[in-house]
């Protein structure tokens, strides 16, 4: 679980990236394009609760369910 912000660590051989989080209605809350190794995106934006966590890079997705408190 995360309170404010989520980082995202890359390597150099998987950016750029795209991460898309999203409600549990499927609403795209967040989408940022990642070219650096490390990111920290902010959530304190949003309200508690499950979210799905796309990450879309060199042509694989994976998806990773977070949990704002």
């Amino acid at each position: 679980p995360t309170t404010d912000q989520l980082t995202s660590e890359f390597k150099t051989n998987q950016l750029p990236a795209t991460i898309t989080l999203s409600n549990s209605s499927g609403a795209k809350m967040i989408v940022q394009k990642i070219k650096s190794q490390k990111t920290n995106v902010s959530l304190q934006h949003l309200m508690p609760g499950l979210y799905l966590l796309t990450v879309e890079k060199q042509g694989s997705t994976e998806v990773i369910k977070v949990v704002k408190k």
